[in-house]
């Protein structure tokens, strides 16, 4: 390698860790539910059959990938809380790990910037429905839930099954 490539390469490289761009990082948080509830205070809204994680996705403005995986496990840490619950019990949120990192196209954020996207490769025949089915339980109503209108999944996606 010449040494006019060798400052090239450098050159690049000392530009590229001094440029800040915003990423966005999708991070997973868990709640840990300790101790016996409050027999007083248990209502049709109590239920001890579930496990509660949370899919959070944040902005970080950084100098690489790597960089902003570290700024974002340093906001993650600080949202870390301990509260009780209305049935009495202690509930700890806790960070799990941060799940993806994209660097954002646009380089300021502004009313409707995209700052997360996910593409699926799905089999050519699958319907939209099958795919929500599968891929964003998040949009169907919980278990013993019904929808809100006759024929739909969720408010959210009714416009996505009329194909």
């Amino acid at each position: 390698m010449s040494q006019d490539q060798n400052s090239k390469r450098k050159y690049v490289k000392k530009r590229r860790r001094s440029s800040w761009e915003w990423y966005a990082i999708k991070l997973l948080f868990v709640s840990i539910i300790t101790g016996e509830p409050n027999t007083a205070k248990i209502d049709e809204n109590f239920s001890n059959d579930y496990k509660v994680f949370e899919e959070r996705i944040i902005v970080v403005r950084a100098q690489s990938s790597d960089h902003a995986y570290k700024l974002a496990e340093l906001e993650a840490r600080k949202d870390e809380i301990t509260y009780n619950n209305p049935y009495d019990q202690t509930v700890q949120s806790r960070f799990v790990d941060a799940l993806n990192c994209q660097r954002l196209i646009d380089n300021e954020i502004t009313s409707g910037t995209e700052v997360y996207y996910r593409l699926f490769k799905v089999p050519i025949g699958t319907e939209t429905k099958t795919f929500i089915e599968t891929h964003c339980r998040e949009a169907l109503p919980n278990e013993g839930e019904t929808a809100s209108n006759e024929g739909e999944i969720t408010p959210y996606y009714n416009f996505l099954i009329n194909e």
